[in-house]
Parts: C-alpha cells; structure tokens; sequence
C-alpha cells in the first residue's frame, strides 16, 4: 500500500571467441579410482566377489577367545573360512557341516585349519562383536573357533554379497573353492576339495 509498481528493461549482448588451440593439453588423472566395466561393478562389493583361482584377500582378525589370526601367515595349510551371521538363517547350518569337518580333519592341529568369521552384525566395538558371537556359540554348542568383525571392512574385502559364504583356500594361498548358501551338497563338495588338495599335496612329497 502507498507504493507504485516498476519494471525496467535491460539489454546485453555477447561476443563468443574460440582459441585456435588450448593453452595446455587437458589431461586426467585416474589417482585411486578403479575402472569398472558394468554399472554393478560400482558397488564396492560385487566388485570385490571373490572368484575359484584368484589369491586370496588379506584376512587379519582376532577370535573370540582373543588370539590373532593371519591368513598369509597359514600358507602351507588349506584354510576354510565360512562368513556367517546371527541374522542369515542358514548360517546355523554351514557351520553345523564345518563343525563336521573341523572334527574330522584334526580340530585345526594338522594341515586343515577351519575357522568361522562374523560379518554384518552392526557392532560398534569388539567388546560388543564378542557377546553377540559368545551367545550365538553358546546356543548352538559349537567348537569351532571364529573370528569377529566390527564395520564391512571385511565385506567389502572379500566381496560377501549373502551368508553364509565358504571360502576353501588351497596350501598356495589361492581360492579352490567357494560354496555361497548351503545345501544338500555342500559338505560334500567340501569334503570333494579337501580330499582333492591332500592327494595333490601327497603327488608333490609333502
């Protein structure tokens, strides 16, 4: 109220120039980006799924119980691992069949060493890892030893998708087998591989 309306009206005009050339060549630099082929490679863990015949991925954790763990450091031995969690249904049943094995193959004092990792189970620290794997060991009288994560390093890692996920690791350090979910011919598809590893290491005197 008590103000009049305005408008006012302005003019511009442009001169677009090209340079014959540019002052310097434009160039990139990758740096720590990773190509990828298909727009699911994008996803930090399909990208990583682990595949039979690579090497194995860097695995450093501590157990339940508290001792360390280091896969570079089992080379010479054929290592199971079985990615399990309290919230994958099926998980109870892989490491009811490793537990099988973890019995018949020496309870890890030979050269079969097996062993449980905790993944996806939301802990913010170990102390917090530790209980939910101790009660869910505890329910289930299991006897195999497992390790315990904190974060998806270890997903993202090992490129777990679901649990649970077994992975056999051959005496060389490479991937033989991997068994992702389970069923009525997972235990022996996991026998097939041990038994297939010890005749191979038997053929070379070992």
């Amino acid at each position: 109220e008590g103000l009049e309306s305005f408008s006012w009206r302005m003019r511009m005009t442009c001169s677009v120039q090209f340079p014959a050339a540019l002052p310097s060549p434009i160039t990139f630099s990758p740096g720590n980006r990773v190509p990828v082929a298909t727009r699911a490679e994008l996803d930090p863990v399909a990208r990583n799924v682990v595949k039979v015949g690579q090497s194995a991925p860097p695995l450093q954790l501590s157990t339940r119980r508290g001792s360390t763990f280091d896969l570079q450091s089992h080379r010479g031995k054929t290592v199971i691992l079985c990615f399990w969690s309290t919230r994958g249904t099926l998980s109870i049943k892989a490491l009811d069949i490793l537990e099988e094995l973890f019995e018949a193959w020496g309870r890890n004092e030979e050269d079969v060493l097996i062993y449980g990792v905790d993944v996806r189970e939301g802990a913010t620290s170990r102390t917090e890892a530790v209980e939910i794997a101790d009660r869910f060991w505890s329910q289930n009288m299991l006897a195999i030893p497992t390790m315990v994560t904190v974060g998806d390093d270890v997903v993202r890692t090992w490129g777990i998708l679901s649990v649970p996920m077994t992975v056999l690791v051959g005496p060389d350090g490479t991937v033989k087998h991997v068994e992702r979910g389970v069923g009525v011919r997972t235990k022996m598809n996991l026998e097939n591989q041990l038994k297939s590893v010890s005749v191979s290491r038997k053929g070379k005197g070992k």
